[in-house]
């Protein structure tokens, strides 16, 4: 009986373990302005999930404030991550911190400017590794 309950344990346990997770959200690193010309940072949230989820890649895209497509890249794309790189395809739960390059040649409005940041995630999830593409924004002051 007791080692029907150990190995129900020691499954549980790996099965926990095996578990991975994925991004749901990104977020200004300061909550500072960016300066147009610099590295900006920002943090990637992740959260567990229960089947395998890896995150390839992601493509950062940019348009003026407000934009309302939650599920475009945006007016231009400014820069990509590739995470297999990095090492956060699999990220298990947490959180993760990268920098953007504000681009003088793409961020040359002259005054500060509220952006959306809009991240494009590309995924294989699951036995079947179906493939997606999710978003997610946050909004960024650009000064010049």
């Amino acid at each position: 009986m007791f080692n029907k309950l150990i190995t129900s344990i020691v499954l549980f346990c790996a099965l926990a373990l095996s578990s991975t997770a994925y991004i749901t959200s990104v977020k200004s690193e300061s909550g500072h302005y960016a300066k147009v010309g610099y590295n900006y940072g920002i943090t990637f949230n992740t959260a567990d999930y229960i089947q395998n989820w890896n995150d390839y890649s992601i493509i950062i895209g940019w348009s003026a404030h407000p934009f309302n497509d939650p599920t475009s890249i945006g007016s231009f794309v400014g820069s990509t991550l590739d995470l297999t790189t990095v090492g956060e395809v699999t990220t298990g739960g947490g959180s993760f911190s990268t920098q953007v390059f504000i681009d003088p040649k793409l961020f040359n409005t002259g005054k500060v400017t509220t952006y959306t940041l809009n991240a494009a995630v590309t995924s294989i999830i699951g036995a079947s590794l179906e493939t997606f593409v999710r978003f997610v924004n946050t909004t960024i002051t650009v000064e010049p």
